[in-house]
């Protein structure tokens, strides 16, 4: 084959070329579907706690100490936020006082202690979680004590508050255990769940 025929050859391959090449309009309308969903709340609530918590039995000795006994079992309180309003929330707790189930005695000044926290949600427990004191103890007595707390924008889903039985402690005061009958005694934790997160007043500098 010569240069000449080459060339043609050449010139015909770009003819085809052109001829199969296929020209892209532009875009020249835009059509649009709006779209929407309509999130609806629930409510604040306590979902569940553990409705009995039982404590080791104590001889009395007479020592003129404190006594102290561990719990038998572990202790769950659950908060479930379903609102959807971002508001916060707070939890304090009470007892209301160690007596005898007749009432005929009552042991007052006993505690009920909490250490040792465990704070889960099943979605993400480390960003918008309430406060809660994972270390130090929570003494639990006939006064209200705040619990757990909520600021505005955290706490949404539900919140597992967990103590297990070697962190649940009740202790009565020496005096009140030198006088306690041989009987068995009560008490009832009340748990108070209240909208908005509970806010600590500063002490204005003087």
């Amino acid at each position: 084959m010569n240069k000449k025929t080459i060339a043609l050859t050449l010139l015909g391959l770009a003819s085809a070329f052109a001829l199969t090449t296929t020209s892209v309009k532009a875009v020249e309308t835009t059509n649009t579907t709006g779209s929407n969903i309509t999130i609806q709340g629930s409510d604040l609530s306590v979902s569940n706690v553990t409705d009995k918590l039982e404590f080791r039995n104590l001889t009395i000795d007479g020592e003129g100490s404190a006594r102290t006994s561990s719990a038998t079992g572990d202790l769950q309180l659950i908060i479930a936020d379903l609102r959807g309003t971002r508001g916060g929330w707070h939890v304090t707790a009470e007892h209301t006082g160690l007596s005898t189930s007749d009432e005929g005695d009552r042991l007052d000044g006993t505690t009920i202690s909490l250490t040792g926290a465990s704070l889960t949600n099943n979605v993400d427990s480390s960003t918008n979680a309430p406060t809660l004191d994972l270390t130090s103890p929570l003494s639990i007595g006939t006064e209200s004590v705040l619990i757990s707390n909520a600021a505005e924008g955290n706490g949404m889903g539900s919140w597992v508050h967990s103590w297990t039985a070697g962190n649940i402690n009740l202790t009565i005061p020496a005096k009140e255990a030198r006088d306690m009958y041989a009987d068995q005694y009560t008490t009832t934790i009340n748990w108070n769940l209240v909208a908005g997160p509970q806010v600590t007043e500063s002490i204005p500098a003087e």
